[in-house]
């Protein structure tokens, strides 16, 4: 008989403490959605968010969510058998809702639906981007009966470099470029993900990047200089504003460039080292540096050019050197580097003869070997005075300086007419 009621009594136990349990495991490499965001648990393991698109495979649910029956009176929530929150049930337009419930980590919102009682919500409210678990146990109680839902709850570890939407883990190399304001370093934008999560209450000390206004630039013989870093705006191709709200650069745009006003007195065709804190990503109280180094490289542009030269070239025909398809006078052999178009306000020099590029792209000729040269309308002309004199592999070497006297391209030429 003993033993008949204690069979008895632990199956009513059962009966009146139904436990069911639902993992929730939120993914490192996916963004999170946060306040505003409810995430629905169903019986069906397949997380959805209401009026949200693209962020469904953030979090895994396993199990499912346990069914609740109209005559709920009361839900007490429990972390590690103590109660935190316990609330009689009252429907408002249908919806029960149990407010900014802390874990120690991780602040959750709960909604029940009475018209779909399948289904819970949960919204993490705040969270302090820390790897933990939570468990909780959400006790439905009714008159006859208790049911218990296990609600475990595995928060990862923040990553915010799924919110960069450019490459900074490469060195940045870039070339000087003659009679620009700024040196475009590079494009940076963030993902179009919701940054709401990455927030405290401080609504200001989310997800951010920062861009630091100066920094050292180096070089050899000893060169030190401060250089000024600027967050622009790409107004119109090729045409860049500058932002001037260092601490929230996307206030205006969503993408920016970072540019760099380099010193007047660098050297065009050295190199230079530019470090610092350049950018950071911000959030909370942490700041990781993305960028602290930035190698400026010489200006100096190495072209050289092989070109054939046809039966049917004659005399001071002139060769267009930025312009050398095949034609049936002459064409490109081998090249390397690409020819400018468009010198104008610069110098050309072969040896120690140079002329003026004024401003409208024109210079003087120059004679050098059976070899005439001039700019005309930013472009280089060649031609061979006299082909009884012209030798095979006859070469010509110039240079294109700016005001400086600093060669930015400097142009190798060879000849060879066809037998």
């Amino acid at each position: 008989m003993k033993n008949i009621l204690i069979l008895l009594l632990l199956i009513y136990t059962n009966i009146m403490a139904t436990k069911n349990v639902v993992t929730l495991k939120y993914k490192s490499n996916e963004p999170l959605l946060g306040r505003g965001h409810y995430l629905i648990i169903s019986d069906i393991p397949v997380p959805t968010y209401p009026n949200t698109i693209g962020y469904f495979s953030n979090v895994d649910i396993l199990g499912k969510n346990l069914k609740i029956d109209k005559n709920l009176e009361k839900i007490t929530i429990k972390k590690e058998g103590k109660t935190i929150r316990e609330k009689s049930v009252s429907w408002d337009k249908y919806t029960f809702q149990m407010e900014k419930i802390d874990l120690n980590g991780l602040i959750i919102e709960l909604k029940w639906k009475s018209l779909n009682r399948q289904k819970m919500e949960l919204m993490l409210y705040e969270w302090d981007l820390e790897k933990k678990e939570y468990e909780l146990e959400i006790e439905y109680k009714y008159p006859d009966r208790v049911e218990t839902q296990v609600l475990k709850i595995e928060m990862p570890t923040f990553n915010p470099n799924i919110y960069l939407d450019f490459d900074y883990k490469n060195p940045i190399l870039k070339k000087q470029e003659y009679g620009k304001k700024y040196l475009i370093v590079k494009k940076i934008q963030l993902n179009d993900y919701d940054l709401e999560i990455t927030r405290s209450g401080n609504k200001s000390d989310g997800l951010r990047l920062i861009l630091k206004s100066q920094a050292t630039i180096e070089g050899d013989d000893d060169y030190r200089n401060s250089v000024k870093i600027v967050p622009l705006i790409e107004k119109y191709p090729g045409i860049f504003l500058e932002e001037l709200d260092y601490g929230n650069i996307f206030k205006n745009s969503k993408e920016i460039f970072i540019g760099i006003e380099l010193p007047k007195d660098l050297n065009y065709n050295k190199s230079y080292k530019i470090s610092g804190d350049i950018l950071s990503i911000a959030y909370r109280s942490k700041k990781n540096i993305l960028i602290d180094k930035i190698v400026i490289l010489s200006g100096k542009k190495e072209i050289s050019k092989v070109i054939g030269i046809t039966k049917n070239y004659s005399s001071q025909d002139r060769i267009v050197i930025g312009d050398l398809e095949k034609n049936d006078k002459y064409y490109e052999i081998d090249s390397s580097n690409i020819v400018d178009k468009n010198y104008k306000n610069l110098k050309i020099r072969i040896n120690n003869i140079e002329e003026v590029i004024d401003v409208l792209g024109n210079s003087k000729i120059i004679s050098f070997e059976n070899i005439k040269i001039k700019v005309e309308n930013g472009k280089v002309f060649v031609t061979i005075d006299d082909l009884e004199k012209f030798k095979q592999g006859q070469e010509i070497i110039y240079d294109i300086l700016n005001k400086n006297n600093e060669i930015i391209d400097k142009v190798n030429l060879k000849f060879y007419m066809e037998n």
